[in-house]
């Protein structure tokens, strides 16, 4: 440390009047008293202690707040998503075997809903409704009169015009 002697006492007094101002101004008051501290560890400064002191016990409740806070989301997520697969295994008639395949399916597919992965699971597992089996016997198709068609001969607008009218005659024949 330097000695106080080299120092005239208007400095020593603007050195004193420096450390008052800094520590009577709120702004700058903690961090005077850090300084002070760090200069000299064995300083007792109890108003830093005290909020160093406070302000571990805060941080520690914080953490055990937001731990709880924590387990209480995880806890009612459960309870959703346990509520939700009930409702779902009611909802469909599932057992637990099928829940399971349920639960697969959204892992495989990456379906994010219970409800959609369990339709998706009963469709899937649904037999496909039996087409009717129709014997149709081959449609007994006649040549028309060669009179419907001798009034075409020759110009390929009319044949066109009594081959549209024959196709919608047999489109209404195969309809009826």
């Amino acid at each position: 440390m330097a000695d106080l002697n080299q120092y005239s006492l208007e400095q020593l007094q603007g050195i004193v009047n420096l450390g008052e101002s800094l520590v009577n101004n709120p702004q700058t008051r903690e961090q005077f008293l850090r300084l002070a501290k760090q200069a000299n560890p064995n300083l007792q400064i109890p108003e830093i202690a005290t909020k160093d002191s406070f302000q571990t016990e805060l941080q520690k409740e914080r953490e055990a707040r937001l731990n709880l806070e924590k387990q209480i989301q995880e806890r009612d997520i459960r309870e959703n998503l346990q509520k939700t697969r009930a409702n779902v295994q009611s909802k469909f008639k599932l057992n637990d075997e099928q829940m399971s395949s349920v639960e697969t399916l959204m892992v495989e597919k990456q379906i994010p809903s219970y409800e959609t992965a369990a339709e998706f699971l009963v469709n899937q597992q649904k037999a496909a409704a039996p087409t009717i089996n129709r014997t149709t016997d081959r449609p007994m198709i006649t040549m028309p009169d060669a009179a419907i068609w001798s009034k075409g001969v020759g110009d390929k607008s009319k044949l066109n015009n009594i081959a549209r009218e024959e196709a919608y005659k047999a489109w209404d024949e195969i309809n009826s």
